[in-house]
């Protein structure tokens, strides 16, 4: 298995004479969120200077992982970001945009030629790729603000559109990104930029049928076995993560396991007899995110708020946790998990009560493009719906299958690509469920079987017997919720009754929607707003709900750091200047927390206690 770190980036010059490396060099500064050059730069240009690929990395400089590979003596040049799994990706099938055989792993490519660049996504698009065209140039890159800087030096220029869609959703629900003219590029799919034909998009063509499932999910898992290493996994009281725990041991990784979270939360009781059943390791850890001392939590929700601007470029909001500015990276760490795994269950259209039905489909959708678009102003309102009519228009005339497209197209390409991006800043993760071969294998399954949960039951009774009757955090398989007739069945039925907890199967505390302090702090973001924010947010129903004195739930809470990441994007104008984009935030704030938090190490420090205390003392005035 080969691991690379690498923003890339992709130019077609498309007026003839026009010299852009300085332009390329000052974009790179002010948008890379690590330290410019640590881990080398490159770049290569044709041999009329039309086409030119650039990389940079956080990785120590490795002599023999170049950052590009040179093809027929400097005539073309190839690069990728990600993972790969068994034989590299083949450069030449990539340069000719010829069918590709099989390539494990998460990847996105770039190549570049006398013919143009090219590029493309692996069939999850959790590696992503972004792209923009003016009159003057074609971009490509897996950094959106770099590819917008490029295209517009006089930039950052935010779309109220693409920003819409963080305030309603939380993520990028259509293909367009928090800047002006840039847009992402489907899951599956290779943008190809050339002089004379300009730029095009379409489905990139594999030559091999899919693998069956069970053998790409073991396909995925391999290189563990083969290093010998143990992994660690976050194990949660649902489908996915036991489903991975049991992967790894019936391929013979070692593996230990943590659940964070209270003791009475649903996920730890679960989890924690999911680990017994399999005699592996486990431990709970505090609520992430978060130091535990002395009775007291200490948070810094400001510096959350700028790592998902300037990690996740204002895509993904500062309710996910999405990595460290200017992390160092680790070539040594794998960090491993199971997100993404509700693919094998059809989400979201295992998730409509009745997917037949049409009505049930359409409701549905727009919950999910619509959550919080109230709360727009009139005219951006208006345009957001018409940018996500697309996805509306699917829901009509496939149905079902819409939401299952949507679900591998935004929360996977985009929530997750998102996630991953800035992730990867400190270390790249290894996710089966978002590995190219398992994601063709698992769509290569009929829908009706992911919805009806049968597939993933039967490769975990295949995988772990002996997790047949571990209850679940939750909910019942679907396909076991009607209670047997037969008495002696009724018992065991009873017995696998899921855990639930005071907000059902989710944690019983969690600092981002239950710390009063927290919210003062978001509203505090919002409030401060630019003018820029209020022409894409309706102030008077925004100030409605944050300003409101009734007691907030947990959704509100939840849309209110939607608002706060925006805000802070306009605030900062992204942070796309060189120095500020790398310094860190400090500005934690304490607040008391329930009695049945679980110790954890000390505080940083009477500095951090005596500043968080002057935060809080902020905020409540």
């Amino acid at each position: 298995m080969e691991w690379l770190m690498r923003v890339f980036l992709g130019v077609v010059v498309r007026r003839s004479g026009l010299e852009i490396s300085e332009r390329v060099q000052d974009a790179a500064r002010r948008s890379l969120p690590f330290a410019d050059g640590r881990g080398g730069v490159d770049s290569w240009a044709s041999g009329d200077r039309q086409a030119q690929v650039f990389t940079w990395s956080n990785e120590p400089v490795q002599p023999d992982r170049p950052l590009l590979q040179r093809q027929g003596e400097d005539k073309a040049v190839f690069g990728f970001s990600g993972y790969t799994i068994g034989q590299p990706l083949d450069a030449e099938l990539l340069l000719r945009g010829e069918p590709l055989g099989r390539q494990g792993g998460v990847w996105s490519a770039i190549g570049g030629s006398d013919g143009g660049v090219v590029s493309l996504t692996c069939a999850s698009g959790a590696e992503s790729v972004f792209y923009a065209e003016t009159p003057e140039l074609l971009v490509v890159g897996n950094r959106a603000l770099l590819v917008h800087l490029v295209a517009d030096p006089s930039g950052p220029h935010h779309d109220p559109v693409g920003l819409a869609s963080i305030i309603s959703a939380g993520y990028a629900v259509t293909d367009r990104s928090s800047f002006e003219g840039v847009r992402a590029l489907r899951p599956a799919t290779a943008v190809r930029l050339t002089p004379s034909g300009g730029l095009s998009v379409a489905p990139v063509e594999f030559a091999a049928e899919p693998l069956p499932l069970a053998e790409a999910l073991r396909a995925s898992v391999e290189p563990l076995r083969a290093a010998g290493e143990q992994v660690q996994l976050g194990l949660t009281g649902g489908r996915d993560s036991r489903l991975i725990v049991a992967l790894l041991r019936a391929a013979d990784v070692s593996v230990s396991t943590r659940t964070s979270g209270l003791p009475d939360d649903p996920d730890v009781i679960v989890a924690t007899e999911v680990a017994a059943a399999l005699g592996v390791p486990h431990r709970v850890t505090p609520p992430m995110g978060a130091t535990v001392a002395e009775s007291q939590v200490t948070v810094d929700v400001q510096g959350r708020l700028k790592e998902a601007v300037v990690l996740a470029d204002g895509m993904l909001t500062g309710y996910d946790r999405v990595g460290r500015i200017d992390d160092v990276y680790k070539p040594a760490m794998n960090p491993f998990g199971g997100s993404g795994g509700e693919i094998l269950r059809g989400y979201y259209a295992g998730a409509v009560k009745d997917p037949s039905d049409p009505a049930a489909v359409l409701t549905y959708m727009r919950g999910r493009l619509f959550g919080s678009a109230k709360r727009l102003t009139r005219d951006t309102r208006a345009a957001f719906e018409a940018d996500a009519q697309v996805w509306l228009t699917d829901a009509e005339r496939t149905g079902a299958a819409a939401l299952e497209d949507f679900y591998v197209v935004q929360r996977t390409g985009r929530w997750t690509g998102a996630a991953r991006g800035s992730a990867s800043i400190g270390s790249l993760a290894q996710r089966p469920y978002l590995d190219h071969e398992v994601v063709r294998s698992v769509r290569a399954v009929s829908l009706a079987e992911r919805m009806s949960e049968r597939l993933i039951a039967e490769l975990l009774d295949d995988l772990a017997p002996q997790l047949r009757n571990v209850r679940f955090a939750g909910r019942r398989w679907k396909f076991d919720e009607s209670a047997p007739l037969d008495p002696r069945q009724r018992e065991a039925w009873d017995a696998r009754a899921p855990v639930i907890g005071a907000h059902g199967d989710q944690a019983s505390f969690n600092w981002r929607l239950d710390l009063p302090e927290v919210r003062a702090e978001l509203v505090s973001v919002v409030m401060d707003a630019p003018a820029a924010f209020w022409q894409i947010a309706d102030r008077r129903r925004v100030e409605e709900m944050v300003l409101s004195e009734r007691p907030s739930n947990r959704q509100e809470v939840m849309r209110t750091w939607h608002l706060a990441t925006v805000a802070a994007a306009l605030s900062n104008d992204f942070w796309a200047s060189a120095d500020s984009r790398l310094l860190p935030a400090t500005s934690e704030l304490t607040a008391p927390v329930p009695n049945a938090l679980p110790p954890a190490a000390p505080s940083s420090g009477d500095r951090l206690r005596s500043l968080a205390r002057r935060v809080r003392d902020r905020v409540r005035r």
